[in-house]
């Protein structure tokens, strides 16, 4: 459950991610997928150790590791694709965060500048703004999908031996 002070947050950042939200779905459809799979290569492992070494089929232990090489390159595929997307829509999110802040700070009266002293400005102006990627909204679905991993490894625990799980 989300606290009542992020949600604050997030109402107030959202419009910031809003026209980039594309970027956030890539980001998360990306996350859906790669969590199964994370998942499923132990099982895989299991299967083709049972099935390919038992009988010690040449063809069959083929078969594993093509399986096994094909599920690495997707995820990989899937890994650089997520942190492509999650740099640029940290990227255009930051951009357009600056530039309203560049707009209002252009607004202040210059009684404002003279009563705050330049460091103070200036750390306000920077390292808040760095802050910012720390809160960014594919936070939010990383959790989920942390939330969907834990689920997986559960069943995936329950599937293998549920005696030990």
């Amino acid at each position: 459950m989300v606290k009542k002070g992020a949600w604050t947050l997030i109402k107030r950042f959202y419009p910031f991610a809003r026209p980039h939200l594309g970027h956030a779905w890539v980001i998360g459809l990306c996350l859906v997928l790669s969590a199964p799979l994370a998942m499923v290569t132990p099982i895989v492992v299991r299967q083709a150790i049972d099935s390919a070494l038992s009988d010690f089929d040449a063809s069959q232990l083929w078969r594993w590791g093509a399986l096994l090489a094909a599920m690495t390159l997707v995820s990989v595929l899937l890994g650089v694709v997520v942190g492509w997307s999650t740099a640029v829509f940290h990227h255009k999110v930051l951009r357009r965060f600056r530039v309203a802040l560049f707009d209002h700070v252009q607004r202040l009266s210059r009684g404002w500048f003279q009563s705050r002293e330049t460091g103070y400005v200036m750390s306000r102006l920077d390292d808040d703004v760095g802050a910012i990627l720390a809160i960014m909204p594919d936070t939010l679905a990383r959790a989920a999908i942390d939330a969907l991993q834990a689920v997986i490894s559960l069943a995936a625990l329950f599937y293998l031996e549920w005696r030990l799980a």
